[in-house]
């Protein structure tokens, strides 16, 4: 169904009672989606340090409609702080800590 279409058919009540039917319906895991997120947490913890420290509600994908997440703008000195230790960590470089 197109955009347009979609619009016209539900009205705004309608549109509201549906997104705190999907808050509701996707922040709670079904049985599966908890054994998946199990597998998620043991694949998770196979490539870490510290595995115990892996939980299952790093797992947790939550639902979010309409809040967006503002994040603060990176300065250049920040950004290129960021990659050096990407490439650094990836090539297994260990840098001198002043």
């Amino acid at each position: 169904m197109p955009l347009r279409e979609c619009i016209e058919a539900h009205t705004h009540r309608e549109y509201q009672a549906a997104i705190v039917w999907l808050n509701k319906e996707m922040n709670n895991p079904t049985v599966d989606q908890h054994y998946m997120m199990q597998i998620a947490q043991r694949v998770q913890q196979a490539n870490v340090k510290h595995p115990n420290k892996v939980s299952l509600k790093h797992q947790i994908l939550s639902f979010i409609i309409g809040k967006k997440q503002t994040k603060k703008p990176m300065t250049k000195d920040q950004a290129v702080a960021q990659s050096k230790a990407g490439w650094f960590s990836g090539l297994g470089i260990k840098r001198n800590k002043k």
